[in-house]
């Protein structure tokens, strides 16, 4: 009889085994793209300030900010809304 540890080991070794088949490569691909886009999300969040951060949002999803409430947009950014606020009018004068 297998121990628990046997047994947790061999069905890994399966999964792996069955993932990584070159017919899985695209889907590992993507698994890929998408955790270089968290990776870059998170080091956005840390290292830009909120005003970047807005501008870039406007960048890439324009109508977006006119779409969804400020406050899930402050959200979003990790700002409240008052400050979203103070952004957006430091960027209108500018």
């Amino acid at each position: 009889m297998l121990g628990r540890g046997a047994l947790r080991t061999s069905c890994d070794y399966h999964i792996s085994a069955k993932f990584y088949t070159s017919e899985n490569y695209g889907c590992r691909a993507c698994i890929a793209v998408v955790i270089a886009e968290v990776v870059h999300d998170v080091r956005s969040f840390r290292f830009d300030t909120a005003t970047e951060r807005y501008e870039k949002l406007i960048s890439v999803y324009p109508r977006l900010v006119q779409r969804v409430p400020q406050y899930m947009v402050a959200s979003y950014l990790g700002v409240t809304p008052e400050s979203l606020s103070r952004i957006r009018a430091k960027l209108i004068k500018s």
